[in-house]
């Protein structure tokens, strides 16, 4: 669980900047490219897992 709560928090973070009009970096982008990657890896896992 540390680690979805890491991708949230990084997630909230990034929505909060740009919220706020706030340059985001290039390498910022990435990451929150990839997390997004691996959310819906496990979104579909998830999926796959309560269908049966």
């Amino acid at each position: 669980m540390p680690e979805l709560e890491t991708c949230f928090t990084a997630l909230y973070g990034y929505l909060l900047l740009r919220l706020q009009h706030k340059d985001v970096h290039p390498e910022t982008l990435e990451a929150v490219k990839q997390i997004n990657t691996y959310l819906s890896y496990l979104a579909e896992k998830y999926r796959e897992e309560e269908e049966g």
